[in-house]
């Protein structure tokens, strides 16, 4: 355990590095495109300027020509040499590919602002209102596909700890903020579709329209007070879990 605790220190650190290399190369080469840009068009401007009054034509098209192509291969060889250093970093870089590892400075925002905006986009209303009757429907679904990754109120899930990104417990006083602004036509979404690098499956061939909404709804209410014939059917007989907090 110690050796794999050192190993694992080190593959981290060295993934850091590299994480930032890769970013000051990019970032190095965007500042000098940004300064040849600015330069070229700054003697753009003076060359035109001073053509205008004293050349002819063909002259300054001749100049003209002359600017924009290196300009243009200055653009080509920036994009071409920034592509080798993320293929160079892919292959020899050691990128985070393991759940341990340290997540890339892209990451969170690649996995998380697209489904958002996309579920946000396309949600739909709900065809009937929230109620106990649809809560208590929505828990036998969730017992069924949703607590091994997402734990139970009083309960935090291992498994959902172990993932990469790590699952929301919904039921968690640390992560109810998760759906605390979503409506449940965006949790419906997620839920039918699911979400990719995140370990949420999709459930629109697993589950009745019904159902998917029954379960959108409870999510949607989970950081509220449930009902106690509600919270039973989450927590009942639920052994090996890790408890986390009890209602009063």
């Amino acid at each position: 355990m110690h050796d794999y605790e050192e190993q694992r220190v080190s593959t981290l650190a060295s993934q850091r590095d590299g994480q930032v290399f890769l970013f000051l190369s990019i970032y190095s080469w965007l500042l000098l495109f940004g300064f040849c840009l600015f330069t070229r068009g700054y003697s753009f401007f003076r060359f035109w300027w001073w053509h205008s009054k004293r050349t002819m034509a063909k002259g300054r098209s001749g100049k003209k020509g002359s600017s924009g192509g290196r300009l243009l291969l200055g653009m080509v060889l920036g994009v071409g040499l920034t592509l080798l250093a993320i293929a160079a970093w892919m292959r020899f870089g050691r990128p985070p590919v393991g759940v341990n590892d340290a997540s890339s400075l892209w990451e969170p925002l690649v996995d998380s602002v697209p489904a958002n905006a996309r579920a946000r986009a396309e949600a739909k209303t709900p065809p009937f209102p929230a109620s106990e009757d649809v809560f208590e429907a929505g828990a036998v679904v969730y017992r069924q596909h949703c607590v091994s990754c997402h734990g139970a109120p009083g309960h935090d899930s291992p498994t959902g700890s172990s993932m990469a990104p790590k699952a929301a417990q919904f039921f968690s006083s640390h992560d109810r903020a998760v759906l605390a602004d979503a409506k449940p036509g965006e949790i419906y979404w997620k839920t039918t579709y699911g979400v990719r690098r995140s370990g949420m499956p999709a459930f629109g061939h697993v589950l009745t329209n019904t159902q998917l909404w029954q379960l959108s709804l409870l999510l949607q209410a989970s950081g509220g007070d449930l009902p106690d014939p509600v919270r039973n059917l989450l927590t009942e007989g639920l052994p090996g879990l890790q408890p986390t907090e009890v209602k009063p």
